[in-house]
């Protein structure tokens, strides 16, 4: 059967090679019938026995054969592409994390810097369950404001599900207001005591208020 198939095949690509080679249209169909008695003429003049399969079954199973082989190649196609993308997904998730400034005032804040090549998915943080906020300032680093004490966990994911979790204590969160101890008056000046337990007073910020009550 394959012998057959052979020739045929090599009896169309004999008849239409110069068109292809001049033209890039979609390669014509050879009639059936043409073909039939084209090979007729070949087993004729190579005095060999005619073909005792019927054309149409092989072409039937010609295409067939293409069929399974496109199919076969797809097949293959998505096992590279698989292959290709094993690595990736297992890199691991990498970052780095640091207080800005441990001498400041204000509450502190934390950045932290994605060292994966692999796409960012989310990146958690919390202390003692609750959420902490967390907002992307750029690609790939991310500001962490935590808004209480205590052990804060920080976990990176990305987009291959590969995550890493790091710790860091958290101390300096100023959760008091500052409150008026006692207060003296003297003809010109008014005196205010008062108290602080965390990270102070910022002196450029006091405001006062005076209202006039009228009699």
């Amino acid at each position: 059967m394959n012998i057959w198939q052979k020739i045929y095949s090599r009896i169309r690509r004999c008849i239409y090679y110069d068109f292809f080679k001049k033209s890039k249209e979609p390669k014509p169909e050879l009639d059936l019938d043409q073909a039939c008695k084209i090979l007729e003429q070949v087993f004729e003049t190579n005095n060999i026995e005619p073909n005792s399969i019927p054309l149409e079954v092989l072409t039937a199973y010609s295409n067939y054969r293409k069929e399974r082989f496109s199919l076969q190649r797809l097949i293959l196609v998505i096992i590279l592409v698989l292959f290709l993308m094993l690595p990736f997904l297992f890199i691991p998730s990498n970052f780095d994390i640091a207080l800005n400034g441990e001498d400041s005032v204000t509450n502190p804040t934390y950045t932290l810097r994605v060292t994966s090549p692999m796409l960012v998915e989310r990146v958690n943080a919390s202390i003692d369950g609750h959420n902490v906020p967390v907002y992307e300032t750029d690609s790939r680093i991310y500001s962490i404001e935590p808004t209480m004490n205590g052990r804060m966990e920080v976990t990176v994911t990305l987009m291959n599900r590969q995550q890493s979790t790091r710790y860091v204590d958290v101390k300096n969160v100023d959760l008091e207001a500052p409150g008026v101890v006692s207060n003296d008056i003297d003809e010109e000046n008014i005196y205010l005591y008062v108290s602080d337990a965390g990270t102070g007073l910022i002196t450029n910020m006091l405001r006062a208020l005076m209202q006039t009550v009228e009699s």
